[in-house]
């Protein structure tokens, strides 16, 4: 998991022949997109869906992984670091965001406890399956990445799998938004509840694209 991840880094950093400092920077740059854009990822995820953040949550986390076991150096540790604190963060705030959306507000808390529960019970499995993979398997750092990488890689290909749709929106959106700046007015209009209707003036061949 995220957090058992940092602990896999300092020893991947220091087998790599990292000064004590060196990993410090490292560890510290878990943090760094977190306190950077969490307000900018919050306020992305009150504008789309939650599953398509959570989707490029995951890719991110998975390529945060993938990375230290395919290029074991320092530097690609140090990208590792930014992309699981970012990834976390685009996954973890659109998540705690719907629970609490669409939770009952006299049981708001119990989910909310519910969840902490599993996520840090992730953790405590995920640090006794680095110890064992480590002590017993004999793997280094890197093979740890490398297996929690291709571990969540079949956990994306479900998302996937699951959410077809969420999915291919997401693709278009982050081609429109790439090629386009896109701008939106009269958001508010739109009900939170039952249909609505959106009429292209057909401006171009992009417009029933960009309402995707």
């Amino acid at each position: 998991g995220f957090n058992g991840s940092r602990v896999a880094v300092s020893l991947h950093a220091l087998e790599l022949g990292a000064s004590q400092f060196t990993v410090g920077v490292i560890i510290a740059l878990y943090s760094l997109c977190p306190m950077l854009f969490s307000i900018a990822i919050g306020r992305i995820c009150d504008r789309v869906p939650p599953r398509l953040p959570m989707i490029v949550g995951s890719v991110m986390t998975d390529a945060g992984f993938l990375l230290p076991a395919l290029v074991p150096q320092v530097p690609a540790l140090c990208l590792a670091g930014l992309l699981l604190g970012l990834g976390h963060q685009v996954f973890n705030i659109p998540l705690e965001a719907f629970l609490q959306a669409r939770s009952d507000v006299h049981v708001r808390g119990v989910i909310l406890a519910g969840s902490n529960f599993i996520s840090f019970s992730f953790i405590l499995v995920s640090a006794q399956a680095f110890y064992f993979l480590k002590e017993y398997a004999g793997m280094s750092a890197s093979g740890v990445f490398l297996v929690a990488g291709l571990g969540t890689i079949p956990v994306i290909i479900y998302i996937f799998r699951l959410l077809p749709d969420a999915t291919i929106r997401f693709l278009i959106w982050l081609a429109t938004h790439t090629v386009y700046k896109v701008r939106i007015r009269g958001r508010d209009d739109l009900p939170e509840t039952g249909g609505a209707l959106l009429v292209a003036n057909h401006v171009s061949w992009v417009d029933g694209v960009l309402l995707l």
